[in-house]
């Protein structure tokens, strides 16, 4: 079970990674565009760094499955409102 997490975990990583990479350069200029794809990869690097440190925090002061769906309740609500902010500014 544990190798099959794995692989499921890596083809949802490999269907979203490319897609979202081509949603943070669009509307930006091409003279830009480095710079919006950097920016994006750079966050994403920083949250595979900070996700396991700070969620992992939860999971020691409660049991990993009862501290699942908050930190993912948690994680969700956060981006949705990043995406409903940031997409006002691309138009």
């Amino acid at each position: 079970m544990l190798g099959f997490s794995g692989v499921v975990c890596g083809i949802g990583v490999g269907i979203l990674y490319p897609h979202l990479s081509a949603l943070s350069v669009e509307g930006v200029s091409t003279k830009n565009k480095g710079r919006a794809l950097s920016l994006f990869a750079s966050s994403v690097d920083l949250g595979f760094a900070l996700g396991p440190v700070t969620f992992g925090w939860l999971s020691q002061a409660f049991a990993v499955r009862e501290a699942f769906l908050p930190m993912a309740l948690i994680t969700l609500l956060t981006s949705s409102v990043f995406l409903f902010l940031g997409r006002s500014s691309l138009a």
